[in-house]
């Protein structure tokens, strides 16, 4: 009777295994749609960045690997991330910002993150909120272009009321950060695309050879 019980237990817990991902992505489509329907700041950009499309597509379907370079390449601002399974990341900001991101959907060339985070600043009061993040490439020659769209919608809505009047400083303040942050992505990419090896021993021996079968898997 107990090994029926203990074999019954262990069946649903490896059932509820093998489906929770996709109930979670199915969550997470749903949240994302809400976000890009009825955002309170929406905000896109254009950028070129020397790398490989391949190089680009692996980074940001494992993108523990860019928040590990960007320490090591001490880039600012300093953000502290650690990986929280299913290819998902929590991410610290020294600005107040922190918040999970989590891998939404993949197709043709385009990735989708959703994040759920807070901001806890001395002049911000403590909120929550949601955001996505949609990259976009196309192979431009040596070259990839991106698309970037971005939507943040608060948890409290009387609280996306209050923001209305301050979203043109916000987009030029979030602007800001990603054109900086683009900038030096791409740095990081760049390098992974000439001197992969080079670029990795920058990081632990572990770390380092986590990147580099990353790179090389077909």
């Amino acid at each position: 009777m107990y090994l029926k019980r203990r074999r019954l237990i262990l069946a649903v817990v490896t059932s509820a295994l093998a489906i929770w991902p996709v109930l979670a992505a199915q969550d997470l489509s749903s949240q994302a749609q809400l976000i890009i329907d009825s955002p309170d700041l929406a905000l896109s950009g254009n950028y070129e960045l020397s790398t490989r499309a391949e190089v680009l597509d692996k980074i940001l379907g494992e993108p523990i690997h860019l928040m590990r370079l960007w320490k090591a390449y001490h880039f600012e601002p300093h953000y502290e991330a650690r990986s929280i399974g299913f290819d998902a990341l929590h991410v610290d900001d020294p600005t107040g910002i922190t918040g999970d991101i989590f891998p939404s959907g993949l197709s043709a060339g385009r990735h989708i993150f959703v994040a759920n985070g807070a901001i806890a600043h001395r002049l911000v009061p403590h909120f929550k909120g949601s955001a996505v993040l949609i990259v976009a490439a196309t192979s431009e020659g040596s070259t990839i272009g991106l698309q970037i769209d971005f939507y943040i919608r608060m948890e409290n809505r009387f609280v996306g009321f209050l923001m209305r009047p301050f979203v043109p400083y916000l987009r030029t303040l979030v602007l800001g950060r990603l054109d900086s942050n683009l900038a030096d992505i791409g740095t990081i990419l760049g390098d992974l695309s000439e001197k992969p090896a080079e670029a990795a021993a920058r990081l632990g021996p572990d770390d380092s050879a986590a990147l580099l079968e990353l790179l090389a898997a077909r």
